[in-house]
């Protein structure tokens, strides 16, 4: 009797917590930590002050916690180099937004911004944020277009980075909105993203820009450019997408629903960003036309759109998630950059676009940088990489003696790789089974890989030990091998 009185008690005690705690409760039961309804709005209504206008909402049915910090993202994944994208941020205030009252907030480190809730459930937060960097990492905001990424514009809540979110922008006049977030349904110039891993690897250009389409396997692609420029825009449809359907006649499949390259044609300066459905290309607006111009634009555009495999979805181990807030280091940029480097001259030349004369005549080139290059006897190509955060981004007269570019060695250890395996397995297997079985075996089983992952990949490849190329990774030792590319991500 006494035990039955007892399991009663418990049922009642339980039914009890079912009927009057709050539903939407995390699995440790902490209300604190429901996700809150998160949404932005950017504006831009005086383009010629270059700022960026923002207005950041968190709503919850119960109040919020008692303190929240915002937080500014200080790099942007695909270039490593600490930015200080709060630098930029002007402007900042809080208030309780059904109240209407404003609230208490105070700046306790370089990108942090703590505000105190009082009971609110509305949070409403303005800042604006400087824009008038052109470049594909940066924000830019005039007369013609505005251009930003995310993770350079907008905060996130600690603790919620894998809460969704929506972004509604107000473009300036007649200015159109491109990026590869999906739209939501019924809400004009609004997009939703799954968590701020997605937001922030989505570009926006908002302008009056050009558009060339193009579907491969039956998927749409499109060209959005902004800026004029000797270029011809049948001639890039036609060409970007033979780079396209070579790239995915080697992966095998097409991982996303759509893909937009964004493109700038500007009066100088160069390079590109990676996305994971999407690209940020600059290109000199005179630098279209002539056939070594053309094969640049090609190379640039192939290197990107293979990261949407290499580093996108088939990550190293300490890309992903990310931490927004300090360096992100790997021994890995050698394949996620260089062997990204190596297979955009590659695809370009199975896709018929260079000849096999100029596929040499750029590994020759690659290998006579190299060779030119006194560094590369004293940095090995995980050593670059590791070291980007302080080197690659920021090189000086005495660079060229004391270091390598991940881009240029990884690139060269590609080819000798690819060479090698097909010599072991005679024929059989290549450097594309390397990728391939990353992609399935890693990305598709949401595992990021180690360097040691990578070697008994191409290991099961060339049914063979690679201890020995493994040694040129590790130890400063000459390697024959490559050109430093434009910067490219």
């Amino acid at each position: 009797m006494i035990h039955r009185f007892y399991s009663s008690a418990m049922v009642l005690a339980v039914a009890a917590l079912l009927l009057f705690a709050p539903f939407n409760v995390t699995a440790q039961g902490n209300q604190a930590d429901v996700q809150p309804e998160i949404s932005f709005t950017v504006s831009m209504s005086k383009p010629y002050t270059h700022l960026l206008e923002v207005e950041m909402r968190l709503r919850r049915a119960a109040q919020l916690p008692s303190e929240i910090n915002l937080i500014m993202p200080v790099w942007t994944p695909g270039s490593y180099l600490i930015r200080e994208f709060e630098r930029n941020v002007q402007d900042f205030a809080a208030m309780d937004a059904s109240g209407g009252r404003a609230l208490l907030w105070q700046k306790t480190n370089k990108d942090t911004w703590r505000v105190e809730t009082a009971g609110a459930r509305d949070l409403r937060i303005t800042y604006r944020v400087y824009a008038n960097e052109l470049t594909v990492r940066t924000n830019d905001l005039n007369d013609h277009h505005a251009f930003w990424n995310n993770a350079a514009l907008l905060m996130y809540p600690d603790g919620y980075l894998k809460a969704p979110s929506t972004l509604t922008v107000v473009p300036f006049n007649d200015w159109r909105v491109a990026t590869g977030l999906p739209p939501v349904e019924g809400r004009p110039n609004t997009f939703r993203a799954e968590n701020f891993d997605i937001l922030y690897d989505s570009p926006f250009e908002v302008s009056r820009f050009k558009v060339v389409s193009f579907e491969v396997r039956g998927v749409p692609h499109r060209i959005v450019i902004d800026g004029e420029g000797n270029y011809d825009l049948e001639r890039m449809r036609r060409d970007v997408q033979r780079v396209v359907e070579a790239e995915v006649a080697m992966m095998g499949e097409i991982p996303y629903h759509d893909y937009t390259f964004i493109l700038h044609s500007t009066n100088m300066g160069g390079g590109g960003l990676e996305h994971l459905n999407s690209t940020s290309l600059m290109m000199e607006r005179n630098r279209f036309y002539s056939d070594s111009d053309w094969k640049g634009f090609l190379g640039l555009v192939s290197h990107e759109f293979f990261h949407l495999w290499n580093v996108k979805r088939i990550r190293p181990d300490a890309l992903g998630p990310f931490d927004y807030t300090k360096e992100n280091y790997t021994k890995l940029l050698w394949v996620a950059e260089g062997i990204t480097d190596y297979y955009s001259g590659l695809l370009l030349r199975r896709a018929g676009l260079i000849s096999e004369e100029d596929y040499l005549r750029r590994v020759a080139g690659n290998i006579q940088s190299l060779q030119a290059t006194p560094g590369r006897l004293l940095m090995s190509a995980e050593e670059a990489s590791f070291n980007s955060w302080i080197k690659e981004y920021r090189p000086d007269e005495n660079s060229i003696n004391s270091q390598i570019s991940y881009y240029t060695k990884g690139a060269l250890l590609g080819l000798l790789l690819d060479l090698e395996i097909r010599k072991l397995s005679k024929g059989a297997k290549s450097l594309d089974d390397v990728m391939r079985y990353l992609y399935t075996e890693f990305y598709k089983k949401n595992r990021n890989y180690t360097p040691e992952d990578f070697q008994k990949t191409c290991e099961l490849m060339a049914r063979s030990s690679l201890d020995r190329l493994r040694s040129g990774l590790e130890h400063r030792r000459p390697d024959s091998c490559a050109r430093r590319p434009a910067r490219q991500s």
